[in-house]
């Protein structure tokens, strides 16, 4: 991995958040930071960093910089309350520390799959025993809006155990067209009834919801686990505790407590998106046509004409003492491609050297 001389520069954007339960200050901390966050993303930061931002915006408080970078003035140009809603257009110096590296500029394919409930008694409140099913399609939403290396491509409508045995993890890629596989575990969204003085009996103040998630990433290839990470956060619950709430509507997701889960799924995603950029981008041979290999890497992986990828074959094989051993065979020429497609490309060795023993299923890489 390179890094290059940082620069700073100066970016705008705007930031968005709904006014929950009137508080306008927390819906502007929360559009201030999704600005900010936007700004980083776009200037390529790298290096994750916590800003005491002093000068008014967010006085005395400090603001968790998720993404990476360096901001070195922040200032607010407006902010505009409209039907709930709060924008917030700021102004952000940033000083960047980009950083490379041979994989960093293709996206790698993320599966993943229904998240699995460990206590489904927690979701008798509001019906939600199901919210696993629903809380894959927030990620993807989190992907789609930040990450830069990063594709969450598909979502098994099954609940794959998490912690499952490497070969799950691959065959799961395998069958999904992965390249990484994201399995994850709901251990808590138990709630607590808030504590009211006495003297404020007539009140009715909602009980606090937790949210606690254990994200597991996989290399599809091998099945190795990579990375392991629990998330957790708790909000108001604000709906009546007899009644059913829908996982898939927007009256839970614009609620406190679901606007306290999506940013807490935001943070995952940009976790996951910088801890794949520098891994290994690589894809399964379909066919091999005299010289020529047909790859399951496209254009909307980043590929381009020209590139040039390893090529390597897979063994896996357990030793008498029963642990999966893996044996990587590495084709002694590098191969260049020709054509691109969307989903697909054709590649050559770059001297026309014989590509002998290749076939469907072994792998191209760039490292």
């Amino acid at each position: 991995m390179t890094l290059f001389p940082a620069q700073a520069a100066w970016f705008e954007a705007s930031g968005h958040a709904v006014i929950v339960n009137g508080d306008k200050e927390q819906a502007r901390r929360n559009a201030t930071e999704d600005a900010l966050r936007q700004a980083m993303l776009f200037a390529g930061a790298s290096v994750k960093s916590v800003q005491m931002l002093a000068n008014g915006l967010l006085q005395d408080e400090q603001l968790e910089i998720r993404t990476t970078g360096e901001v070195n003035q922040l200032e607010l140009i407006d902010e505009i309350y409209h039907d709930g809603m709060v924008t917030v257009n700021v102004r952000a110096d940033i000083f960047a520390q980009k950083t490379t590296c041979a994989s960093a500029d293709y996206q790698k394919r993320l599966v993943t799959s229904w998240f699995t409930l460990r206590d489904q008694r927690q979701g008798a409140l509001g019906g939600i025993e199901d919210i696993g099913k629903a809380l894959p399609l927030q990620l993807k939403q989190a992907f789609r809006k930040s990450a830069q290396h990063v594709r969450l491509t598909s979502i098994d409508t099954r609940y794959i155990q998490h912690g499952g045995t490497p070969s799950e993890a691959s065959l799961m890629a395998r069958r999904m067209n992965g390249q990484y596989v994201l399995l994850a575990q709901v251990d808590d969204i138990s709630s607590q009834e808030a504590d009211t003085p006495s003297w404020q009996f007539w009140a009715d103040t909602p009980p606090r919801r937790q949210a606690a998630i254990t994200f597991s990433l996989y290399d599809g290839q091998q099945g190795e686990l990579l990375w392991q990470q629990g998330y957790a956060t708790d909000a108001p619950w604000e709906f009546d505790r007899y009644s059913t709430v829908d996982i898939n509507s927007q009256t839970l997701w614009s609620s406190a407590y679901g606007q306290a889960v999506t940013r807490m799924l935001q943070t995952a995603a940009q976790d996951i998106d910088e801890f794949l950029a520098c891994q290994p981008a690589y894809g399964r041979v379909l066919h091999v046509t005299n010289q020529t290999l047909q790859i399951d890497l496209g254009e909307r992986d980043g590929l381009s004409v020209g590139d040039e990828l390893t090529l390597f074959q897979l063994r896996q094989f357990y030793t008498p003492g029963g642990q999966l051993q893996q044996q990587y065979r590495l084709h002694p020429h590098r191969v260049r491609i020709t054509e691109v497609f969307a989903n697909t490309a054709n590649a050559r060795a770059g001297d026309d050297t014989l590509l002998g023993n290749i076939q469907p299923n072994d792998f191209v890489a760039r490292r």
